[in-house]
């Protein structure tokens, strides 16, 4: 009886660590891919960038960036960002614009996206296109929690099952 008791007391815990964990502002470390809108030039398609914050509306960075075509590639390696904003960003889309130089070449890369449209600045040939978030390797649906405590509370009623008191 006290392992049945201990076990839910440990499972209700679980669970509400778990519910506690999830309300966490900030989506984490996401990257966005570039694809042109269709009959767009694709020179730029495949460039990504990363986004980061302390939340999905402040002090959103860029933290990492392969941008692809003209006057690239630019990577942290090889440039750095001369001017960032971002007004919002999430596991799906982010609204924003971004300006980095890549030394050397004379080519600035100026991307932005917006709820409206999205794309490369920099001169009249570049494309609008569209700015998709990058699946994660690992997704992580935030069950996890709830699932361990399932599995304890499963346990409890397999120990009942196999071990009957005689």
């Amino acid at each position: 009886m006290r392992i049945t008791k201990l076990a839910a007391a440990i499972a209700l815990v679980v669970f509400a660590i778990g519910n506690v964990s999830a309300i966490t502002p900030t989506p984490g470390s996401v990257t966005y891919k570039f694809t042109a809108n269709l009959g767009q030039p694709t020179d730029y398609n495949n460039s990504t960038i990363t986004l980061e914050g302390t939340s999905t509306t402040t002090d959103i960075n860029m933290t990492n960036w392969d941008l692809v075509g003209p006057g690239g590639p630019a990577t942290p390696s090889n440039s750095e960002p001369t001017t960032e904003s971002f007004s919002f960003y999430d596991s799906s889309t982010f609204y924003g614009f971004f300006s980095l130089a890549v030394p050397g070449t004379g080519f600035t890369f100026t991307g932005s996206n917006s709820a409206v449209d999205g794309g490369f600045l920099s001169s009249s040939g570049d494309p609008s296109g569209v700015w998709s978030a990058v699946p994660a390797g690992v997704p992580d649906t935030g069950n996890g929690i709830e699932l361990l405590a399932i599995a304890l509370a499963g346990l409890v009623v397999c120990r009942r099952w196999i071990v009957r008191p005689a």
